[in-house]
């Protein structure tokens, strides 16, 4: 009986009461306003996880999965240098150039890996390019948030309004 209240308890306090309706599913990562931006990030993240493939044993169903994925996060990072183009600064322009580096280690990582590296999923090479993938997709993110802020702060209205 104690074991029944006790799960009871819990559920009520992580708000998971029985009879409770599931959570809302999250806002669009812009709020509630989809920028082409968000769109692409978005449909980036389902591809990923609907996507077998990456899950895949298989080296080739892996390796095209991958790629894919790699390809598109190209095109952010282009799409990210894009939006500050005309003042960006040199820390930026150096975490641009970071970015490219990185896409294009993961990219020679990528045909490294063998079939038996691509079996081993919790350990080895695949774990880790999976890890530097998960990091590369979070920098991405990060640089195109600065870059709203540093397009933004680079508008002609704000330099206007600083003189």
């Amino acid at each position: 009986m104690k074991t029944v209240i006790a799960i009871t308890v819990a559920a009520l306090l992580s708000g998971n009461a029985f009879g409770q309706a599931p959570s809302p599913p999250p806002p669009p990562i812009g709020g509630d306003v989809i920028t082409e931006t968000d769109t692409v990030k978005l449909k980036t993240r389902r591809f990923w996880v609907k996507n077998k493939g990456f899950l895949s044993e298989n080296k080739i169903e892996f390796t095209e999965s991958a790629q894919q994925m790699l390809t598109d996060f190209g095109k952010e990072i282009d799409k990210v240098a894009g939006k500050v183009m005309v003042a960006a600064p040199v820390y930026f322009l150096t975490r641009l150039q970071a970015l490219r580096q990185q896409h294009q280690h993961l990219s020679l990582k990528l045909q490294e890996l063998t079939g038996e590296a691509i079996k081993t999923r919790m350990s080895g090479p695949r774990f880790d390019f999976e890890r530097c993938v998960a990091s590369l997709e979070a920098a991405i993110e990060q640089a195109d948030e600065e870059a709203d802020v540093l397009a933004k702060m680079s508008s002609p209205e704000k330099l206007q309004a600083r003189k």
